[in-house]
């Protein structure tokens, strides 16, 4: 039941890609040409290039319609992307330049009308056939006496068959019909199907992503392939099956040209040499390259031009000229006139041609540059404006904690004037957070004189490995309980470099800071160790003090992060996780050679 549905779906489905088809290619045809023909006619005067760019656009929306149908049979098409209009006459003759509005426009004129009155016409006629066939028993007694019959037809095909001994002919014409119906009815979800799926592929190969020149150059290919044979043959009088040779060497130089520049040069120099010689003598003819030689022979050289460099246009007009003035030699013995003259007509329309094409060739490179250039500038532009935004912020984010910071400093150091009777202890305490908070708050302020570019910044000598002894010992001052391990010594600490020792420092204050963070009064133990070829730090926290429950500082999650990048900068190992009894550890391995 299934099966049966989605079979009735299908066809469905396909009658209702394929019959409209027609409808769709007359209206877009007539339009079109008509448009086109005006635009092109009317071009010298100035209002066909106002014309032109509007009869693109509206082969780019009835193409649009196509893939829109394709897209609704079930196939995926891409979609072509049309830069908006920019205002002015410049802007309208900016559409002359997109390649994907002169490939809509030759599908719709060239393709559009044979493809889809071919599927679109069988379509409709397959089902009435089936019809026919199978009520021909109901109305064929208005068919008018003597109009010929299957029987007729029959025994004309097979003489010697004895049609009458069987059955007399107008049973035998129900029962052919019968059995055509049939047929045509059983295969009829098959033919709509395989109709479809022919148009739709077509459509999806000339309208999706495919090269354009490939497309130009197999319509130009086929046209002089189908205009060639029949001139060679009936006007030059040269035998047919000959003139088919040659006339496909002259369209497929066309169509090598594409991809295949030295190939197509060389086919199309045999081929208008083989021309010339095969058409000798032709008085009252263009000879030695006839008017079908010309076009291929421009074609060749205008496709090579617009897609190699100049060159090798300059040798496929050297190779195509000499090509055509041999023929002419060779079949008059000598050259006449008339043979010099159109041989002269060839190689300056030719070279001319090549000039063009070259010409078109730099400008569109160079357009592509600019525009390569332009996109780069953009890039740059909005780097920029990225790191204005981020200097913004860290100006804003100084702003906040470096007031903070200042309260902090002043309140811990007036602390001792405005709090009589306190320990030596506690006031060594806030001296110590003081401080903290006067260092940290130029450490802020340094940096962001370096975020926002300024000469003045200060420059200070970056934190060693000998300095750890002052970071542990101020952790301790804390309230914390630190264990640090040195096993490096004085001379070995000397001996690391200065980027590893820098990010052992920081990697070592980071973890501490973590530590008293998130686990305030667990035990710390710090150890630096020297391995055969480097160095390895190892930062271990237990559990938090229980008895002296604080509330844990959050974070932005960042460190962490940071100091893996470090590491991993310097070809190092970083890993980071908790530990047994609710504890924490970081190791870290930096390289030294």
């Amino acid at each position: 039941m299934q099966s049966r549905q989605h079979s009735t779906a299908t066809l469905r489905r396909d009658f209702a890609y394929l019959l409209p088809g027609p409808v769709f290619a007359l209206a877009s045809f007539t339009s079109l040409i008509t448009l086109f023909s005006l635009s092109v006619g009317t071009f010298i005067i100035w209002v066909g290039a106002a014309l032109l760019p509007i009869t693109l656009r509206l082969a780019t929306w009835f193409a649009d319609r196509s893939r829109g149908r394709v897209r609704a049979w079930g196939l995926e098409v891409p979609e072509e992307e049309v830069p908006p209009r920019q205002p002015g006459f410049g802007g309208l003759l900016r559409e002359l330049r997109r390649p994907g509005a002169w490939r809509d426009l030759v599908f719709e004129l060239l393709v559009t009308m044979p493809l889809r009155f071919t599927t679109g016409l069988l379509a409709f006629c397959w089902p009435l056939v089936a019809v026919g066939g199978l009520t021909y028993w109901v109305w064929s007694w208005s068919l008018p006496e003597g109009g010929g019959s299957m029987a007729e037809l029959f025994g004309l095909v097979f003489p010697d068959a004895q049609l009458a001994a069987w059955f007399d002919g107008n049973l035998f014409d129900i029962v052919i019909n019968l059995v055509l119906g049939l047929a045509f009815l059983a295969t009829l979800p098959a033919v709509l199907h395989g109709l479809a799926w022919f148009d739709a592929h077509v459509t999806r190969f000339v309208l999706g992503r495919v090269d354009w020149s490939w497309l130009l150059g197999g319509i130009a290919g086929v046209t002089l392939l189908a205009v060639t044979w029949p001139v060679l043959a009936a006007i030059y009088g040269v035998h047919a099956a000959l003139a088919g040779a040659l006339a496909l060497a002259t369209a497929g130089a066309v169509v090598l040209a594409v991809r295949l520049p030295v190939t197509s040069t060389i086919v199309a120099a045999i081929g208008l040499l083989a021309t010339a010689l095969a058409s000798a003598p032709a008085p009252g003819l263009p000879w030695p390259v006839p008017a079908t030689g010309i076009v291929a022979g421009v074609l060749v050289i205008a496709i090579v031009g617009l897609r190699r460099p100049w060159y090798l246009a300059v040798l496929t007009w050297v190779v195509l000229s000499g090509a055509s003035l041999a023929g002419a030699l060779i079949g008059t013995g000598g050259g006449t006139g008339g043979a010099l003259a159109n041989f002269t007509t060839f190689a300056s329309i030719a070279a001319g041609v090549a000039v063009l094409a070259m010409v078109a060739r730099t400008l569109r490179s160079n357009r592509g540059e600019i525009e390569q250039v332009r996109a780069l500038t953009a890039q740059e532009q909005r780097k920029r404006a990225e790191l204005e935004e981020r200097n913004r912020i860290a100006q804003e984010l100084h702003d906040v904690v470096a007031h903070s910071l200042s309260v902090t400093s002043v309140q811990a150091t007036t602390a001792k004037y405005r709090l009589p009777n306190l320990v030596p202890e506690v006031v060594d305490e806030f001296d110590t957070i003081a401080d903290s908070s006067r260092r940290a708050l130029g450490e802020m302020r340094g940096l962001l004189r370096l975020l926002r570019g300024d000469g003045d910044a200060e420059l200070a000598p970056q934190p060693t490995l000998a300095e750890l002894h002052h970071l542990i010992e101020s952790s301790r001052a804390s309230g914390a309980e630190v264990e640090y391990i040195d096993g490096l010594g004085d001379a070995a600490a000397r001996e690391i470099p200065a980027t590893v020792a820098l990010a052992a420092f920081r990697i070592v204050q980071e973890s501490i800071s973590n530590a008293l963070r998130h686990s305030h009064g667990a035990r710390i133990h710090v150890e630096l160790r020297r391995a055969s070829d480097a160095l390895e730090v190892e930062v271990v926290n237990g559990s938090p003090d229980e008895s002296r429950p604080v509330q844990p500082s959050p974070g932005a999650g960042l460190g962490l992060a940071g100091l893996r990048g470090r590491t991993e900068a310097l070809g190092g190992t970083f890993a980071a996780g908790s530990e047994r009894g609710n504890g924490f550890a970081v190791r870290a391995r930096l390289p030294i050679d």
